[in-house]
């Protein structure tokens, strides 16, 4: 399998890893603007 985007991937951790460990680091923490600021950066 080819990752080609960011989506994909996320859609394979979410299948792959511990639903209480993809929920950790996909909700970020507190305010999560390392989250918001991260993902803009990546689109």
């Amino acid at each position: 399998m080819t990752i080609t985007c960011i989506e994909e991937l996320r859609q394979l951790a979410r299948k792959r890893v511990p639903k209480m460990f993809y929920d950790y680091v996909d909700a970020g923490s507190w305010t999560e603007y390392s989250y918001r600021a991260n993902e803009a950066d990546l689109r």
